[in-house]
């Protein structure tokens, strides 16, 4: 079945001062085209209204093409053909339902994954009390009734928020699992649950402890750097510090000319794992270590030119595998 005749072209709304109603007018947005067909010569508009008289000034009769945000409630008893997202009405307001449920609910979208964090976020800012300030439907409310951004400034900023939050949604339920399949692989090796996979993505590192339930992230970058994270326990801890020694050793047999003896590394290094801080590898500066977090860099996103090792994907598995067996077995008491 193809799109529907054009219509539902007008969103009427408050004055963006909810966070649900501007969720709900950007899932509208995003959505309502393959529903509705909007093209460049029957735009969707959005009109902002400061009372219920207002609202039914800007329908004037064209009740078929708009649509009510968040005003004149569920259960108005008004013009036939006229479609309403509001969770208050005279009867009460729904529970724990938002205007953004709703249309999510109108378009058949409140089932994707990608939608669940914004909607569950949003939700929870308009109907529980005690939200963290710099919560994203905190941050909102506050912007609305404190902030000197002109309506449409407002607008563009909040919905580039919300399409950043989708974009890394799609990119943790969807994108991951397609490049896992392709270009990664588990590995189980002394207790250990081992993702190796080479990508790019940033959520790659946190689908793999979520999905995968993997121990240690070994992450290789198409440009050769390596990020490797942890599923957060003690021994896993100690299984990055291992691994670290190992890549430590590796790259200082890989290296030519080095004027210092590998047990004076071992014994630098030992005063990094000590002080609990992150430190550069000794005789390997490009790696980055931090015992506490459980991680072990060659680069990153936010240090994107540190040189990337030279030792080889299989030089480094081997790494990986030889720290990781020199930890003790696992026992009850190191699960």
């Amino acid at each position: 079945m193809g799109p529907l005749k054009p219509r539902k072209r007008i969103i009427v709304s408050h004055i963006p001062e909810h966070a649900d109603e501007m969720l709900a007018e950007w899932i509208f947005r995003k959505y309502g085209q393959r529903r509705f067909a909007w093209d460049e010569r029957n735009p969707v508009q959005t009109l902002y209204a400061t009372s219920d008289e207002e609202v039914l000034s800007f329908i004037g009769g064209r009740e078929a093409d708009c649509v009510v945000i968040g005003m004149l409630g569920y259960d108005y008893n008004g013009p036939k053909g006229l479609t309403i997202f509001d969770e208050h009405g005279k009867n009460g307001r729904m529970p724990n339902t938002t205007s953004a449920d709703l249309v999510a609910k109108y378009l058949g979208v409140s089932h994707l994954p990608e939608l669940k964090m914004l909607l569950d976020e949003i939700r929870k800012a308009d109907t529980q009390s005690g939200q963290q300030q710099l919560e994203l439907g905190q941050l909102l409310k506050v912007m609305a009734g404190y902030g000197t951004l002109h309506v449409d400034e407002m607008t563009s900023f909040i919905f580039a928020a919300f399409d950043a939050y989708h974009a890394r949604a799609v990119e943790f339920n969807e994108t991951c699992a397609h490049e896992f399949q392709k270009h990664g692989v588990m590995e189980t090796l002394n207790g250990f649950k081992i993702a190796f996979v080479e990508s790019d993505l940033r959520s790659m590192n946190g689908w793999c402890r979520s999905k995968k339930g993997a121990d240690i992230i070994v992450q290789m970058r198409q440009n050769g750097s390596v990020q490797m994270f942890i599923r957060t326990t003690e021994r896993n801890k100690a299984g990055v510090c291992a691994i670290a020694r190992a890549i430590m050793q590796a790259e200082f047999d890989h290296a030519a000319n080095l004027n210092v003896e590998l047990v004076d590394l071992v014994e630098q290094f030992d005063k990094i794992v000590a002080s609990g801080k992150g430190r550069d590898l000794p005789g390997a500066e490009h790696w980055y270590y931090f015992h506490e977090a459980g991680q072990l860099l060659n680069g990153s996103t936010t240090h994107p030119n540190i040189r990337p090792t030279e030792l080889s994907r299989s030089e480094i598995a081997r790494a990986v595998r030889k720290g990781l067996s020199s930890i003790p077995p696992l026992t009850k008491t190191t699960q």
